[in-house]
C-alpha cells in the first residue's frame, strides 16, 4: 500500500498540482500494477457541518477525477469521508488548547467560534483539511529484469531524496 496526504486550504476542494506530484510520480514506478485505490477526505472542525461534508464531497471528486486522468486505470475507487474530531483532539495534545480535550463538541465550537480562537487555532485546524489517497498495489519482480528496473526506480528516488539509508 502506498500512502498519499494531499492537503487542502480552507473552503477550498480543488488540489494543486503540486500537491499531487508525488502521487503522479507514483504511478510513474515500473512494473507497477494498482488494484485499487482508497480516498478519505477530512475537513477540519470549524464550520457548518453540512457544508463540511459537501466540501469533502468534492474533494473526493477532485481526486477521483485526478486518479482517472493520471493512472490511466478503471480500478475500483474506494472513497470515505469523515470530520476530524479524533484527529483535533489527539493533536490539541500538549498544546495551549488541551484543556478542549474535556469538552464536548459544542464546547469546542463555542470556544473556537469566540473572539480570534479561529484565528489563533488555525495552525492546528489546518492539519485536518486533507484528503489521504491509498494505492493497493503489485509490483512484479518476476524475472531479474524486471526487479531490476524496480530496484534502479527505488535507488533513484532514495538519492533525490537525498535517504541515503533508503538508497542502500
Amino acid at each position: 500500500t502506498i500512502s498519499f496526504i494531499i492537503p487542502f486550504e480552507v473552503g477550498r476542494s480543488q488540489y494543486r498540482q503540486e500537491d499531487i506530484a508525488a502521487f503522479i510520480d507514483s504511478l510513474k514506478q515500473p512494473e507497477f500494477k494498482p488494484f485499487g485505490f482508497i480516498v478519505t477526505a477530512y475537513s477540519s472542525i470549524d464550520g457548518n457541518p453540512e457544508k463540511n461534508m459537501q466540501i469533502r464531497g468534492e474533494r473526493i471528486s477532485s481526486i477521483v477525477n485526478a486518479i482517472r486522468a493520471y493512472s490511466h486505470s478503471t480500478v475500483p475507487v474506494t472513497t470515505k469521508s469523515s470530520d476530524s474530531w479524533d484527529l483535533f483532539y489527539t493533536d490539541i495534545v500538549a498544546t495551549d488548547w488541551q484543556f478542549l480535550k474535556t469538552k464536548s463538541k459544542e464546547e469546542v465550537m463555542a470556544y473556537i467560534t469566540r473572539g480570534d480562537n479561529l484565528k489563533k487555532m488555525d495552525a492546528v485546524l489546518a492539519k485536518h483539511r486533507f484528503a489521504q489517497v491509498q494505492i493497493i498495489v503489485e509490483y512484479d519482480i518476476s524475472t531479474s529484469r524486471k526487479e531490476q528496473a524496480y530496484t534502479l526506480y527505488a535507488f533513484h528516488r532514495a538519492l533525490a531524496e537525498y535517504n541515503e539509508d533508503k538508497a542502500l
